[in-house]
């Protein structure tokens, strides 16, 4: 298997790496980024609404909590098994814990199905997942990512990333 096949961002920030002088000095200085390819479907986007506006230490730790308290894995069914009390002692806010149920009622009652989702275009799936409440255009394009291998998505509200580009320019 080919590179690109195993990591499309690598495959990606290689070519930008040729065109782009500021991308070449920074991957000279801090080399290629971890590859981030993680399972698509239910328990990937629950994982970027636990992620949302937290530390990558507190992300964990909740995440943690919640895949305990879904008996090791976490899916639409066990999390709606959840109620509101149960999710917010794994550390999520009320808000988080709603989304995420959202998301479940979502699945279940086949609003949401990840089958259809990882064939449709870049925006079918934005537009899909924005629908659910919680899930904006960071979390989309993040879904699209690192869940579906999309390499050419760029999750423009990100502050980190526009923090990085101003640094690197």
């Amino acid at each position: 298997m080919t590179t690109a096949l195993l990591d499309p961002v690598h495959a990606q920030l290689r070519i930008l790496r040729r065109r782009c002088p500021h991308i070449r000095r920074a991957l000279k200085e801090v080399g290629l980024p971890e590859p981030r390819r993680w399972e698509p479907g239910f328990a990937t986007l629950i994982k970027i609404i636990v992620d949302q506006q937290v530390s990558i230490a507190a992300g964990a730790a909740i995440w943690a909590k919640l895949a305990r308290a879904c008996k090791g894995r976490v899916t639409a069914k066990r999390l709606l098994a959840l109620s509101e009390p149960d999710m917010r002692a794994c550390g999520l806010s009320g808000q988080k814990a709603r989304y995420a149920r959202g998301a479940a009622d979502a699945v279940e009652n086949g609003q949401l199905d990840f089958k259809r989702l990882h064939t449709a275009d870049d925006e079918a799936v934005r537009t899909t997942l924005t629908a659910l409440k919680g899930i904006g255009p960071w979390s989309a394009d993040i879904y699209l990512l690192f869940a579906m291998g999309r390499p050419d998505v760029w999750p423009v509200a990100d502050l980190a990333l526009q923090h990085g580009v101003r640094l690197l320019h």
